[in-house]
């Protein structure tokens, strides 16, 4: 399961940033609802962190949730890729996003990017890779056959929300 899910956004303030793609990652694909990150390359721009090969220490460069798709697709299946794109993306709000199998996410526990061979996910772990928390765990949801603001248990097709903290801002 990857990073996120389509339709992710919960609720966020209209905060947002564009920034350019950086093309030299997957050649730009980004994906509406993925975390985006700064590469650091040369021209400087924002990344999926749901692209193969991405690691941990990726996620100290977290800038926000992608609002756009890159290449652009259309509803024949064709994409575009435009001369400088860029991508608008959200810097704080609530999101939904998969989960780490067998990880417990509390309300208010602090979640990390997670790179593992087969998927990209959250990952609630005292220390992890990176050091760079992604978000927390909100407080306002229920696990199935539980009560509000109960412990959700990670496994593949569960997802849990996130209130995202930026470790980079544009």
């Amino acid at each position: 399961m990857g990073l996120t899910t389509a339709g992710n956004r919960v609720g966020s303030r209209l905060l947002r940033d564009v920034a350019p793609i950086d093309t030299t990652v997957a050649s730009g694909a980004i994906n509406a609802g993925d975390m985006v990150y700064v590469t650091g390359n040369s021209p400087n721009g924002v990344a999926s962190l749901n692209t193969p090969g991405t690691s941990n220490a990726n996620a100290a460069n977290f800038c926000g949730v992608s609002r756009d798709t890159y290449p652009i697709p259309y509803s024949d299946g064709l994409t575009e890729t435009v001369t400088g794109p860029s991508c608008g993306f959200d810097v704080e709000g609530a999101f939904l996003f998969a989960t780490h199998a067998a990880d417990s996410f509390a309300p208010g526990t602090k979640v990390y990017f997670s790179a593992a061979s087969t998927a990209t996910t959250l990952q609630a772990v005292t220390v992890p890779a990176s050091g760079d928390a992604v978000g927390y765990v909100a407080w306002d949801q229920t696990p199935a056959g539980g009560t509000l603001g109960g412990t959700i248990t990670g496994a593949a097709g569960q997802n849990v929300v996130i209130v995202i903290t930026p470790n980079f801002t544009v």
